[in-house]
């Protein structure tokens, strides 16, 4: 069986990796109480707003507060300053509600050791009231927001959490057969 289990004050149930958002440049999906946002593209104010959108859907519906695992892909591009300060705004509205920051910055090169490196500044100034850490996969930034909120717990939820993720992420990224010209 895919997906975590956890204990809930209500009920014990299971629990996938739900797709929320599917644009060219980014996805979004949600495990629990757990955003996950994969970005590959020009960060956009759109794409801040539609995630804003979403996390206060969890916030809605989940006592245990928020969770957010920002997934940037190889070669996606910084921000740029409006979609910098769009996001600020974001966080702080939000402050309250988020329990814990996992960011990661994929591959091996240069860049991507650049952008961990700004990621974590970023999170030694940022005096967050939640733990924030930053990580160079995907499987290690996962299971450190999954502990965060005691998701995963065992290893078969584990390899179904990241089952799914990966299920979803190569859908996404799979080329498309579609006619562009008209």
């Amino acid at each position: 069986m895919n997906g975590c289990c956890l204990a809930n004050p209500i009920s014990l149930r299971c629990t996938r990796v739900h797709k929320l958002t599917q644009h060219p440049d980014y996805l979004y999906a949600r495990f629990s109480n757990v955003f996950v946002a994969v970005v590959r593209g020009q960060p956009t104010l759109e794409m801040v707003e539609t995630m804003e959108s979403h996390m206060l859907d969890i916030r809605r519906e989940s006592d245990r507060g928020i969770g957010f695992l920002l997934i940037k892909m190889t070669g996606a591009p910084v921000p740029q300053d409006m979609v910098r300060k769009r996001a600020g705004r974001m966080f702080k509205a939000l402050r309250q509600d988020l329990r814990a920051f996992a960011g990661v910055s994929e591959g091996t090169g240069f860049w991507s050791s650049a952008t961990r490196a700004a990621m974590m500044t970023i999170t030694l100034f940022g005096r967050t009231p939640y733990p924030m850490k930053i990580f160079g996969t995907v499987e290690t930034g996962s299971r450190w927001i999954l502990d965060q909120f005691a998701l995963c717990t065992t290893r078969e939820s584990w390899v179904g959490f990241q089952t799914d993720l990966r299920d979803l992420r190569s859908a996404w990224e799979a080329p498309t057969n579609i006619d562009k010209t008209g």
